[in-house]
């Protein structure tokens, strides 16, 4: 009887043991670094664009693409991780772009909280990723992707069209 005890005490342990590799192999694999923050322009300037993202080289193309095509025109641009949305206040800033992964079934608790308290829901412009690149919080009008960086160009035009309908529309 001991025996079969300890067998199954092994077993039990070994699958503890290979579940929580498992969890470590797929956060290091799949979750997001932070990424750095940064101002392009003045203050001053009279729209300001706030960009909130996740570290990854599919988002990071995708913010310098949006830099390259926003920096020459008269409007201030802040860039800064999602961890930091709970600090912004809406009302600052002309247009909220949110760039976020779709992790363990959930957007990140930030970005959700985030967008369940901004009260001008056509000031947010958010672009979703995900594995099969079909998840979005439900509600709002999102652009989803797959992290494909083939598929840059696509979603950062579809940002700066929605951005400048915002903006024309003020």
């Amino acid at each position: 009887m001991k025996r079969w005890i300890k067998i199954i005490a092994w077993v039990i342990g070994s699958v503890v043991v290979v579940f929580f590799l498992f969890a470590l192999w797929y956060r290091q694999t799949y979750s997001m670094n932070v990424a750095a923050a940064f101002e392009v322009n003045n203050p001053s300037h009279p729209q300001h664009i706030l960009i909130a993202t996740q570290g990854s080289d599919f988002k990071d193309s995708v913010v310098h693409e949006l830099i390259r095509e926003f920096k020459s025109k008269q409007m201030y641009i802040k860039v800064i991780d999602i961890t930091d949305l709970p600090s912004i206040n809406e009302d600052t800033w002309t247009a909220l772009i949110i760039i976020h992964t779709w992790e363990y079934s959930k957007p990140p608790r930030e970005v959700k909280s985030f967008v369940d308290r901004t009260k001008d829901k056509k000031k947010l412009i958010v672009l979703t990723t995900s594995g099969d690149g079909n998840y979005k919080i439900e509600g709002i009008d999102a652009i989803t992707s797959a992290s494909k960086l083939s598929d840059v160009s696509i979603n950062s035009a579809e940002i700066i069209n929605r951005v400048n309908n915002l903006l024309s529309t003020q």
